[in-house]
């Protein structure tokens, strides 16, 4: 048999996997019947309604560095506080820096520059978009 430890190891982390599917399994059910229970309700309401032609919304997962509005304010506070428009890249740095995030980790910085990517092409009337010159980073700031 090989090494305690390992094996003890191996077999606790297969424990916790299994249960873990176990609770998946029984909140799918869940799920599966309370979308039943919703589209019998539907019927009643609106016989002519397929539910299945109701197409499925997107889950997003949550960002493990920002709480929940915490990065739009941290951005908007950046470029309040800016002598000048900042690259994409600048407001990446700058944040990954305020939140302890490795800037060696690339793979990091890559994420979270798309989640900030992501808010300043969302924020449209509030940040405004200043396009640079032919090869050069497009700039934001706050909408005048």
């Amino acid at each position: 048999m090989g090494e305690p430890h390992a094996v003890s190891a191996l077999r606790d982390k297969r424990a916790e996997i299994s249960g873990a599917i176990i609770g998946l399994e029984k909140e799918l059910s869940r799920r599966r019947t309370d979308l039943m229970h919703l589209d019998a309700t539907l019927r009643l309401f609106a016989p002519g309604l397929a539910p299945q032609s109701i197409e499925p919304r997107k889950q997003t997962g949550r960002n493990s560095w920002f709480r929940k509005g915490e990065r739009s304010r941290l951005v908007l506070a950046l470029l309040r506080t800016a002598a000048r428009p900042l690259a994409t890249r600048e407001i990446t740095d700058r944040l990954t820096a305020a939140k302890g995030i490795d800037p060696s980790d690339a793979q990091a910085r890559d994420a979270v520059h798309k989640t900030i990517l992501g808010l300043l092409n969302y924020g449209k009337g509030f940040i405004q978009r200043i396009e640079s010159g032919p090869g050069e980073a497009a700039c934001w700031r706050i909408a005048q």
